[in-house]
């Protein structure tokens, strides 16, 4: 008989692994989609972008719900959300209606990324919820492997709809599965607080916004510089609204705890990093390179593979000594994949680059679970659904904001004259990932910084009792 806690953590899962390997075939799709719905390539954009905007901007309201009506519910209402909106997105007539309904895929996937670690952290014990977490990132770094060969194959075959086909199965299977197993957690009896909710929303909508599309607008653009002051209003208010609110939205009090600002700034530093390796590796290889579309994919793929090797042993690790030394050592892996890829030139073989790519992605599998232990640690239990939204969206900027920066910069040495485009091309990609090694870097600084010692040590969750067996809803 499987145990409750085991059974939880297929179940989660498998729900995180269908939002992940739907999220990078999507990816993968939109040339095709261009193709087959006759729109330029900025619209069909929108159909990653509405889905980020609203995953990432509901965060804190999703984990907040979890909080006040139960973390179970919240993440099964989250898996049969993005199970019927991918069930609409393979039917849909046109291009706009597959963005709206790519939105609601993205209410759906913050629900259950809102409320994913803090049911794993509630179903296992103090001394294996490293280990859980490494096995949740584990299920991410799958999807992130197997989406774009995966995906590929599936538009090649039939149509770009059958990559939202096949999430359905997979969600319908995580969601029946979820039914029994997750820990009963009842919620607090206090009111959702819409108002913080809202203002959070739109200051996180109104950054993410030109930290998306600034580059084409222009960074001094009146529409960029105008969201962007938005964007810090809104952020304003809804810090003022919830300093004085009887029940705020986002403890303000965290911030005053040396582990969860040491975490939420390591994972900002940490995505910027890995969106300046996302961002300017295709265009090294295949520009550079001359590599095949089918070529460079395989290759990139080398990143998440190193992921999902290191990160279930970090996780195991992080519950034996602490995050403080590994959440540090996979920083300054990261950095040295990054100052590596300064010598790689258009000679460069697959061998020696694929090694390079299996370090950063094993760089960024031994900092995550440790760090997710760590952060987990350091918030109230009645508040780690909200503490485990305000990390995702830490990383959700971390990624737009370093991949905007790499984008510029490859975009800058594209753009000017006297070498050929290939050269350019490395030029660019080398600047674009030595400012993503100083990232690391400076995330590495924040690791070591933090607490260490037993205090730090399997905290995930340290205020929780270990869980009942028999306490599954």
């Amino acid at each position: 008989m499987v145990k409750p806690s085991t059974a939880s953590l297929l179940a989660i899962a498998g729900g995180t692994f269908m939002v992940i390997f739907n999220g990078a075939a999507v990816q993968m799709a939109l040339p095709v989609l261009q193709r087959d719905l006759g729109a330029p390539l900025y619209e069909v954009q929108w159909t990653m972008t509405a889905f980020l905007l609203v995953s990432t901007a509901a965060l804190l309201p999703a984990g907040r719900a979890g909080d006040v009506y139960g973390r179970a519910r919240a993440w099964r209402a989250g898996a049969l959300v993005f199970v019927i909106a991918s069930a609409l997105c393979a039917v849909v007539p046109g291009l706009w209606w597959l963005v709206v309904v790519r939105a609601v895929q993205g209410l759906g996937a913050a629900l259950t990324a809102a409320n994913a670690a803090p049911l794993l952290v509630e179903a296992f014990p103090p001394e294996h919820r490293g280990r859980a977490l490494g096995a949740g990132n584990l299920a991410i770094a799958l999807g992130l492997v197997l989406g774009p060969p995966v995906g590929s194959l599936l538009m090649a075959a039939v149509s770009w709809r059958l990559i939202f086909v096949v999430a359905v199965p997979v969600g319908l299977w995580a969601w029946l599965g979820s039914r029994g197993p997750l820990p009963r957690h009842r919620g607090a009896a206090e009111p959702l607080g819409a108002g913080g909710g809202l203002l959070s929303f739109v200051a996180l909508v109104a950054l993410l916004l030109p930290g998306t599309f600034g580059r084409g607008w222009g960074w001094g653009s009146p529409l960029t510089l105008l969201l962007f002051g938005a964007g810090a209003l809104f952020s304003l208010a809804f810090a003022v609204q919830q300093a004085r609110a009887r029940r705020p939205l986002l403890d303000l009090k965290l911030l005053r705890d040396r582990m969860f600002v040491s975490g939420a700034i390591t994972s900002l530093m940490a995505f910027a990093a890995l969106f300046s390796l996302t961002v300017v590796m295709p265009f090294f290889l295949v520009v550079t390179q001359g590599r095949s579309i089918v070529q460079a994919g395989l290759l990139v793929g080398f990143m998440p593979l190193g992921l999902s090797v290191a990160a279930p042993l970090a996780g195991w690790a992080s519950d034996a000594f602490g995050s403080r030394t590994i959440c540090t050592a996979g920083l300054i892996a990261i950095a040295g994949a990054f100052v590596l890829m300064q010598w790689a030139g258009p000679g460069t073989s697959a061998w020696l680059l694929a090694p390079v790519l299996l370090l950063a992605g094993a760089g960024l599998g031994a900092f995550e679970a440790p760090n997710d232990v760590a952060v987990l640690g350091a918030v109230p239990p009645e508040r780690l659904g909200v503490g485990t939204a305000m990390l995702g969206a830490m990383r959700n900027l971390g990624m737009t904001f370093g991949g905007a920066v790499a984008a510029t910069i490859l975009d800058y040495e594209l753009s000017r004259a006297g070498a050929t485009r290939a050269a350019r091309a490395a030029e660019g990609a080398q600047a674009a990932l030595l400012v993503g090694a100083v990232f690391a870097g400076l995330g590495a600084i924040a690791a070591a910084l933090r607490p260490g010692g037993a205090a730090a040590r399997g905290r995930a969750g340290a205020r929780l009792p270990a869980p009942d067996p028999g306490a599954a809803t």
